[in-house]
C-alpha cells in the first residue's frame, strides 16, 4: 500500500524494510484483529501510526505480519546523525538533558528512522518532567517495536498520572505479558489495582513485588498506606520500617509512586 505519492526526483531511492505483529500493534490500542480484515484497508488505517518515517510509506499486512517499507536515508545523514546520538548520550550522562534532547531532535531530524535516539530523547524528555512530549514520543516507540516493555511501563505511569487508568493498566499488562516476573511492573499494577478499588489483588500483587526484590521502595509504601486506610496502623508502620530498612531510591518513573 501506497501512503503517499512517489517522489518524482531523478535520483533512485533505496529503501528499507521492517516488520512488526498486527496483533501486537492493535493491541496498543486495546483491540484485536478483525476476522476477516481487508489488507489494504488495514494497512491504510495503520499507515498514521509510522508519520516519523520517511516517505513514501508503504504498507503491506500478510496475517498477523505488517511488512512497513521507507526510504533509507543517506549514508552521509546516517553517518551525522550517529555522531550527534553519541554527543547526546554523552550530556544525557553529565545529567544536562536539555543539551540531551536537543541533540537527539537533530540527530532524529537527519535520520527519523534511529529508535534508539527516538527512545533516548523520550527518557530525557521524562527526567525534563515533560510528560506530553515523552508519551508521544514512547507512542512512536511501541509503534515501531510494540514488545518494547520498558516504553509501556513509562506509559503505564504517564496514563497512571493522568489518572487514564484504562489505558495504565493496558499498557502494564503488556508490559507484565513480555516480563512476567519484574517487581516493577507487578508492583505498577498492584497499585493500579489499589487505585481503582481491587485492593485484595493489590496486596498481593504488592507482597508478589517484594518478594521478588525487597530493594524497591514502591511497594512497601503502597502497603502502608493500603493498612493506614484501613485503620491497621501497626502493619502500616512495619511496612515503613522494612520501606527504611531494605529499600533503594529509584529513579522517576521507575513506578508509579514517583510520578
Amino acid at each position: 500500500m501506497k501512503e503517499t505519492n512517489q517522489n518524482h526526483s531523478s535520483t533512485p531511492l533505496t529503501y528499507c524494510t521492517t516488520h512488526t505483529s498486527l496483533r501486537r500493534l492493535l493491541a496498543l490500542e486495546g483491540k484485536t484483529p478483525p476476522e476477516h480484515p481487508n489488507p489494504l484497508e488495514l494497512a491504510t488505517q495503520l499507515a498514521p501510526r509510522f508519520g516519523f518515517l520517511p516517505r513514501p510509506l508503504f504498507l503491506e499486512v500478510n496475517g498477523d505480519q505488517i511488512a512497513i517499507k521507507y526510504p533509507a536515508e543517506p549514508e552521509s545523514a546516517q553517518a551525522r546523525a550517529a555522531q550527534l546520538s553519541r554527543r547526546a548520550a554523552k550530556r544525557a550522562a553529565q545529567g544536562d538533558y536539555e543539551a540531551a534532547s536537543r541533540l537527539w531532535r537533530v540527530a532524529l531530524e537527519k535520520q527519523p528512522s534511529l529508535h534508539e535516539s527516538r527512545r533516548d530523547l523520550a527518557h530525557a524528555c521524562i527526567e525534563l518532567n515533560d510528560d506530553a512530549q515523552a508519551e508521544s514520543l514512547l507512542l512512536d516507540v511501541v509503534s515501531w517495536d510494540p514488545d518494547d516493555a520498558w516504553a509501556l511501563g513509562v506509559l503505564c505511569v504517564i496514563c497512571f498520572g493522568k489518572r487514564d487508568y484504562e489505558r495504565s493498566e493496558r499498557f502494564i499488562t503488556l508490559a507484565l505479558a513480555l516480563e512476567p516476573g519484574k517487581a516493577e511492573w507487578l508492583s505498577n499494577l498492584g497499585m493500579l489495582y489499589e487505585e481503582t478499588g481491587r485492593p485484595e489483588q493489590a496486596i498481593g500483587l504488592l507482597q508478589q513485588a517484594i518478594d521478588i526484590d525487597p530493594t524497591l521502595p514502591c511497594p512497601h509504601y503502597a502497603l502502608a498506606q493500603h493498612f493506614s486506610k484501613q485503620g491497621k496502623f501497626k502493619d502500616s508502620a512495619a511496612a515503613i520500617e522494612r520501606l527504611f530498612a531494605s529499600a533503594k531510591p529509584s529513579s522517576r518513573f521507575a513506578q508509579i509512586f514517583d510520578s
